[in-house]
């Protein structure tokens, strides 16, 4: 900033006349931002890769928390003993907190898309080998 009006005179001329252009633009309306925000939601769902993306990690993520409640009621129904549930709870956070560190790494490292998969791939096996384990 110019603390006086000397200091300004020293100012070559194109650095004055940009002053003074700049000056002349008048501000710009403020924009509803939240209809700027929901018309670029809509664009995101227009594209067909986006929404199946979209949509699998919906289904997953609501698989995941109906496994977050199933698991445990199982033990429960297996053993009817409280402290196996608690047991069960606690050492399901441990890997999660784990690969999560590490996930972000890999992700860095390969391509994102081949972790994700190969994630929910590795998760769908262990989950069918659960099933299979307690079926039979």
């Amino acid at each position: 900033m110019i603390a006086n009006e000397n200091q300004a005179a020293e100012l070559p001329e194109s650095i004055k006349e940009r002053k003074s252009e700049t000056e002349m633009i008048p501000p710009r309306p403020q924009e509803d931002s939240s209809s700027e925000s929901t018309a670029s939601y809509r664009s995101l769902f227009q594209l067909r890769d986006f929404r199946l993306l979209w949509l699998g990690e919906a289904i997953s993520v609501i698989g995941d928390q109906f496994y977050l409640i199933a698991l445990p009621w199982l033990v429960l129904q297996l053993t009817g003993d409280a402290l196996a549930m608690g047991t069960v709870l606690a050492l399901a956070a441990i890997p999660r907190a784990l690969f999560m560190l590490v996930g972000g790494a890999l992700t860095d490292r390969f391509s994102p898309r081949l972790v994700m998969m190969a994630s929910n791939l590795l998760r769908m096996v262990l989950v069918v080998l659960l099933a299979s384990l307690v079926l039979l």
